[in-house]
């Protein structure tokens, strides 16, 4: 009984919120669209795949620093938002927060000398 008590105790400080990591996305499949359809518009600038994998990979390197910075709420909807479409994106997810940052930012912030007229 004291084994399971203590087992559960110690359990619970090794657990992490998922929030509180950044999301595992599966962007290889949304590269791999954006590529097959930027050659099919012939493109004089089309992105590759790989050069895609890249961008979406620096993207998850910078949330990964990051991360922490943003609400849980920012967070939380950012990442449906990133991934409701059935196609990932880490890029799609970085913008999103953002955004959303700098909107709640601009929330809060208090215009002096405006006229109320």
């Amino acid at each position: 009984m004291k084994i399971a008590l203590v087992s559960a105790l110690l359990g619970v400080q090794l657990v992490v919120p998922i929030a509180d990591r950044v999301p595992t996305l599966k962007v290889d499949s949304s590269c791999k669209a954006a590529a097959s359809i930027n050659k099919s518009m012939n493109l004089a600038e089309s992105q590759s795949y790989e050069n895609c994998m890249k961008d979406e990979n620096s993207a998850r390197d910078q949330l990964n620093s990051l991360w922490t910075s943003f609400s849980a709420a920012e967070r939380e909807s950012c990442t449906a938002e990133a991934s409701n479409t059935g196609s990932s994106s880490y890029v799609d997810l970085l913008v999103c927060l953002q955004m959303a940052h700098d909107a709640d930012a601009l929330k809060t912030t208090t215009l002096k000398g405006a006229r109320t007229k």
